[in-house]
């Protein structure tokens, strides 16, 4: 959203991504049952969030994501 701070888009990123997981419409196949899929929807929209947050703040993300790529 235009406008948002950093801190507002981190308070929100699990929110967020819980709308993402609703909206997805993935199909089950070989590489994954459709619940799967939408949970990693919930989880990849929510870090991708607070990953940006932290960048767009002049931070580097956790540790734990060093390498996640924003597209």
């Amino acid at each position: 959203a235009a406008g948002w701070a950093p801190a507002d888009v981190s308070r929100h990123a699990g929110e967020v991504a819980a709308i993402a997981s609703r909206e997805v419409d993935p199909v089950s196949d070989l590489h994954g049952a459709a619940d799967y899929k939408r949970d990693m929807t919930r989880v990849f929209v929510r870090r991708l969030l607070l990953v940006a947050a932290e960048r767009t703040a002049g931070r580097e993300p956790h540790a734990r994501h060093p390498h996640t790529v924003l597209v």
